[in-house]
């Protein structure tokens, strides 16, 4: 997705959206997805789309754009098949800042519904069900997910601190809470955090539980558990259980397959 903004300081809301885009789209039965940073290295491409579809081995595309002014957010986008190089459907989704999540089930929909993927029951409801988010709830949530993204100890507590300002400003944003839980599992993990190892444990357990009670079937906080049990509970056979049922129940959750791969060899 291109930042149509002009301005760098918006990149990690621009990447924030497509891997809630990335998310909502890797919960469909049937449909495999590319992770963030794969598609990432192309986010600055000249590249013909045949040429990245071929590179990451995908049959289609999707590229857009995404446009925020005030409490507003546009965003564009297009479905591309690579082989023959094919525009299959595109459509611009403009709403308010707080359904920015909705904006993005409402396109994973739409790709299903183009490429004739039928959602299963439990993806349809989960999607449809996509509350508003306070603003500056879903601002601290993707800063604070792009700085817990690159694993480096002196940027985890900063992380940690906007992912919590995120359930502060909005303590019904599940997704919120599910980041606050992995930012103490990392935070922990990486020694990066001004708190007892199971001080960290039990922070992280009651985010948690908050964002299943919110949201169920949010794969998010069930990846953070298995997170938890495997890198600082030590139980690597809960690990396993827990992130093989999200890689079962969201086969493309790039996270949740790298760290099953921990846990089995565990």
């Amino acid at each position: 997705l291109a930042n149509l903004m002009g301005d760098d300081s918006d990149r990690p809301f621009v990447d924030g959206m497509q891997d809630i885009l990335i998310g909502e789209l890797s919960r469909i039965d049937g449909l495999s997805v590319i992770s963030q940073r794969s598609a990432l290295q192309f986010r600055d491409s000249d590249l013909p789309i045949p040429a990245i579809a071929d590179s990451l081995g995908v049959d289609a595309v999707i590229e857009g754009s995404v446009f925020r002014q005030a409490d507003s957010v546009r965003v564009t986008a297009r479905l591309i098949r690579a082989a023959p190089e094919t525009d299959l459907w595109n459509d611009t989704y403009e709403g308010r800042l707080s359904e920015a999540m909705s904006l993005q089930s409402r396109v994973a929909r739409a790709v299903a519904g183009e490429i004739r993927i039928a959602l299963s029951d439990e993806t349809a409801a989960h999607m449809a069900r996509r509350d508003s988010v306070d603003p500056n709830a879903m601002e601290a949530y993707l800063l604070g997910r792009e700085m817990w993204k690159s694993r480096d100890p002196n940027r985890l507590g900063a992380a940690l601190e906007q992912l919590e300002k995120a359930v502060a400003l909005d303590s019904t944003f599940a997704l919120g809470w599910a980041g606050v839980a992995d930012g103490y599992v990392m935070g922990a993990g990486y020694r990066a955090l001004a708190i007892s190892r199971e001080e960290a444990v039990g922070r992280a357990q009651a985010a948690i539980d908050r964002a299943e009670r919110l949201d169920p079937g949010l794969m998010e906080a069930h990846a953070a558990r298995g997170a938890l049990l495997l890198y600082l509970q030590q139980d690597f056979r809960g690990a396993v259980d827990e992130l093989a049922r999200v890689v079962e129940l969201s086969p493309s959750h790039a996270q949740a397959h790298d760290w099953l791969g921990d846990a089995l060899m565990g």
